[in-house]
């Protein structure tokens, strides 16, 4: 476990990681792995989609560095501006859905315009 991470040096430890699985595994069923996430000041209900919070390429593996940013992003109570800021980054995201949708929209009829256009000939 951690203890032989602890003992590589820095530069191979950047290239190791672990399956989703293995974390979820450890987190359910290590006593140590829970009294070091407590410690980390990390909610227990936080620890039940751990894996799936720390994978953010989402590609079943969470290497170091997802690792490290995942817990320090999770540790302690929400803020009010962790909140505010998923609220703006919400908001951001739906002004560029809405202008892909309108962009669509506009295209769709556009192309429905030509399509009319060559049956009246």
């Amino acid at each position: 476990g951690y203890k032989y991470l602890t003992k590589i040096s820095s530069e191979s430890l950047l290239t190791k990681s672990f399956s989703r699985e293995l974390l979820d595994l450890s987190v359910n069923t290590d006593m140590e792995a829970k009294q070091i996430l407590a410690g980390l000041d990390i909610e227990p209900q936080d620890c039940l989609s751990l894996s799936g919070t720390l994978d953010r390429n989402k590609n079943g593996r969470i290497d170091v560095m997802e690792l490290v940013s995942g817990l320090r992003r999770l540790r302690g109570p929400a803020r009010r501006s962790d909140i505010v800021a998923v609220d703006l980054a919400v908001q951001s995201m739906q002004a560029r859905i809405d202008e892909v949708w309108l962009r669509l929209l506009h295209k769709n009829q556009v192309s429905q315009i030509g399509k009319d256009e060559i049956v009246d000939i």
